[in-house]
């Protein structure tokens, strides 16, 4: 013999079904108020990407197209960017002038006052400083040089 219970479970059904729909468009309008969230975050990244960008290719002219030599030195004296107006001051293409130091081109009798300078803006004590002193030419003739140096700290205060 076999035994069979059976029991009406219709209202179950049907509560247990008007919860996933409940949950289900809970769900959905959590993804939606997400989604919208997100995109005005994507939207605001990319115009901060945009602005940025702009910056950039603001400073790179600024940079390239000066009329006056503007460099980015390490505090060993590194070149590490040197504008074309630069280049054309001291009289090295581009490429060899980073292989050098500011100290390899510099007059012997001007290196010892610059580094006093130099060293002055790397312990604190000097925030800028401007001079006039003589730089070695590729052709090795000296050129005057009106100089004006200062010093990019990063967050933490040391040289950047």
């Amino acid at each position: 013999m076999i035994s069979v219970i059976l029991r009406d479970v219709t209202e179950h059904g049907r509560r247990a079904r008007e919860e996933v729909r409940r949950l289900r468009e809970d769900l959905e309008g959590r993804v939606a108020e997400r989604t919208a969230q997100l995109a005005t975050i994507v939207s605001k990244l990319s115009a901060s990407e945009r602005m940025l960008r702009e910056s950039e290719e603001r400073f790179r002219i600024t940079f390239d197209q000066a009329t006056v030599g503007i460099a980015h030195v390490a505090p060993d004296g590194r070149w590490l960017r040197a504008n074309q107006r630069l280049c054309q001051i001291v009289g090295y293409p581009r490429e060899e002038l980073l292989e050098k130091s500011f100290q390899d081109i510099t007059h012997a009798d001007d290196l010892d006052a610059d580094l006093e300078q130099v060293n002055g803006m790397l312990s604190g004590k000097l925030e800028t400083y401007s001079r006039e002193k003589r730089y070695l030419r590729r052709d090795g003739r000296g050129i005057w040089v009106s100089l004006a140096v200062t010093l990019v700290r990063d967050e933490e205060g040391d040289p950047d």
